[in-house]
């Protein structure tokens, strides 16, 4: 996917990408990526607020943009909710812009709305609207992983 945010940004003098969360693998931990001469790709094991205060490398509101991609925030799971909420304050509170993606419109949308609204009280750049693009899942049935299903909604 870098290539494809090098299309899509052009004029982009150089793009850091860090990829932080409890499921990065300890492999990659602190390792990084060159894929292009203007995007550069890091990942680190562990939580947003671990990874501010240990690297320190100068992330703030002005050059950074906070990105949730599908975490599951919306799935009514009171461990992982509440794995997020300490960090989601601060960096709301600290006025960072905070994009969320979900897998679905229907369960996961419905969830994060109520816990931006309603626990976080985060106020909106834009509300929350229908991905144009299509897009494909791999599936594989449980503990069968030799069957494979693809699904591409349009």
């Amino acid at each position: 996917y870098y290539e494809e945010i090098v299309l899509l940004l052009p004029d982009i003098k150089q793009l850091s990408l860090y990829f932080v969360g409890p499921e990065i693998s300890v492999s990659t931990h602190l390792q990084s990526v060159k894929k292009t001469d203007k995007v550069k790709g890091w990942f680190y094991k562990g939580k947003l607020m671990e990874f501010f205060r240990e690297m320190g490398i100068g992330l703030n509101q002005g050059n950074t943009l906070l990105i949730g991609l599908n975490t599951g925030l919306g799935m009514k799971h009171a461990g992982l909710i509440m794995s997020w909420v300490k960090d989601l304050r601060f960096f709301l509170k600290k006025k960072f812009a905070i994009i969320f993606t979900s897998a679905n419109d229907y369960e996961d949308l419905a969830g994060e709305t109520h816990i931006m609204n309603e626990v976080l009280e985060a106020n909106y750049i834009i509300d929350a609207v229908k991905n144009p693009f299509c897009g494909m899942t791999r599936y594989h049935l449980p503990e069968k992983e030799e069957t494979v299903l693809y699904l591409i909604p349009f």
